[in-house]
This record gives C-alpha cells, structure tokens and sequence, in this order.
C-alpha cells in the first residue's frame, strides 16, 4: 500500500498539475505556443511559467483558474509578474467584477489567513487536474 501524501507533498503535487494545466490550457493544441498574459511574447507551454495574478500564498485563490494564465519566464520571474499589465488583461478576459472578486478574496484573506483546504479538498482538486491533463 501507497504511503499517503502529507498536506505539503499533496500541495506541491497538485501545483504541478495545475501549473501544466493552466499553461496548456493558454497553449494553441497544435503548436503548443502559448502567449504570455502579460508582453504577449509567444512561448512553447514547456518553457513557460503558471502565473498568478494574486500571489499563490493565498490559498483560497492559489488553484482558481481564472487568477493564474501562462506567463512567460521574463514577466513572471524578472518582472515581479507584471501586476498592473496582468490586471488590465483579466478585466479584459473576465471582467472588472471578476478582477474585483479576486482581489476582495486575497482583502479577506491577509485580514484572517485561515483558509486552508482539507487534504480531502486536496486530493480532489489534485485528481481533477490529473484527469484534465490526460
């Protein structure tokens, strides 16, 4: 029988997957070129970053797809995420209210901090992507 995951091993694993969903999700099927959010430069999926729009260390938005789109390695690394560029491009993909929801989320959470997941939570999320990037 499989050792189970702990909470951290869980995470990292389920980082993976959606990390890989995400930037293949931004990527065209056939190329597999993706553009960053943020420069629009054009970048095999492979060689791109998951990047999030509100920082991954909160939580309760840390795996929600519409805060995260492939980025290149430049904006996401070098360029602190380009937040101001990355803003104005989810207003334009989902809305100001979405941009809005996000934001009030991350608000909510430096107020509190005390969302987690449940490793139950976890591993679902953790499958869900799996399945997806099969």
């Amino acid at each position: 029988m499989a050792k189970a995951l702990t909470r951290s091993q869980l995470k990292k694993k389920l980082d993976k997957e959606f990390s890989i969903y995400i930037r293949r999700r931004d990527s065209d099927s056939f190329s597999e070129l993706g553009n960053c959010i943020t420069c629009g430069k054009s970048v095999h999926w492979k060689m791109a970053d998951n990047g999030h729009f509100i920082t991954r260390a909160c939580l309760p938005i840390r795996w929600d797809e519409k805060n995260c789109a492939l980025q290149c390695k430049s904006c996401n690394g070098f360029r602190g995420g380009e937040p101001l560029l990355y803003r104005k491009r989810l207003i334009g993909m989902y809305g100001e209210d979405e941009v809005e929801r996000l934001e009030n989320t991350y608000t909510s959470w430096r107020a509190s901090e005390t969302d987690k997941w449940t490793m139950d939570e976890l591993r679902e999320l953790l499958e869900y992507y799996q399945k997806k990037n099969r």
